[in-house]
């Protein structure tokens, strides 16, 4: 069993199947039209406190917490995992961070919410998803969210949750952060068309799984679908 399903088993996040409920609830009349983009946490967590009675006071707290519903539960949707091979990887990452995300770039990702499976510790992989509603003092903004996930001793699960704001200057504590980078990398590589997704038996793969917007249409999938990133075919002239 991946991490991934071993997660969904977990009451930690899917708490007795009350935030599965909630989640379906917010299937049922929440409709963006956003085909980049699964449930804003801002939509969760407003369900969450106007129909469960949750407080989020601290709001790194509420972050990580919004975030794990949305990765791990809308992850169902899609089950997808993807890998990347150790020599692509090595060749994409010495290419240089760009000076800021783009939202334009990154809609690209092949599934709206994409698990990326991880060659080294602490970290066993980590989800991938496009937040389109974030508000702050200067309105609102698109985010890039990263969910790291590891499980410790016990196989307790470890997590990590990271928000970067597209079409904005990249942080100075993204570039020094060594894990945040090579996601972004990965990231940035799963959204470039120079790259193509295959299935395990090596064939082109389109992941989406009929999983389109609206989102009131989605369905989950039963089966998990393991995807590999690779180059692209140069078709003979």
């Amino acid at each position: 069993m991946s991490l991934p399903d071993e997660m969904l088993k977990r009451d930690l996040l899917l708490n007795n199947g009350l935030i599965d409920r909630v989640i379906v609830d917010i299937l049922k009349v929440y409709d963006a039209n956003l085909p980049y983009a699964f449930i804003p946490m801002g939509i969760i967590g407003e369900v969450l406190r106007r129909n469960h009675g949750a407080n989020f006071t601290n709001k790194e707290q509420a972050v990580s917490h919004l975030m794990a519903i949305k990765s791990v539960v809308g992850w169902q949707y899609f089950r997808g995992i993807y890998q990347v091979s150790p020599d692509l990887m090595n060749q994409y990452a010495k290419r240089p961070l760009p000076k800021a995300l783009t939202l334009e770039k990154l809609c690209h990702l092949p599934q709206q919410v994409c698990y990326f499976e991880l060659d080294h510790a602490p970290y066993q992989g980590f989800y991938a998803s496009i937040d389109p509603v974030v508000w702050n003092d200067k309105g609102s903004l698109n985010t890039l969210d990263l969910l790291f996930i590891g499980l410790e001793q016990e196989d307790t699960p470890t997590f990590m949750a990271v928000q970067v704001a597209l079409d904005a200057p990249m942080p100075e504590w993204v570039i020094g952060n060594p894990e945040v980078v090579k996601a972004i990398q990965i990231v940035l590589l799963a959204s470039d068309p120079d790259f193509q997704v295959n299935d395990r038996l090596g064939q082109k793969s389109d992941p989406y799984c009929g999983n389109g917007s609206p989102t009131n249409k989605y369905t989950r999938q039963p089966i998990t679908q393991h995807y590999h990133i690779c180059h692209r075919p140069v078709l003979a002239s």
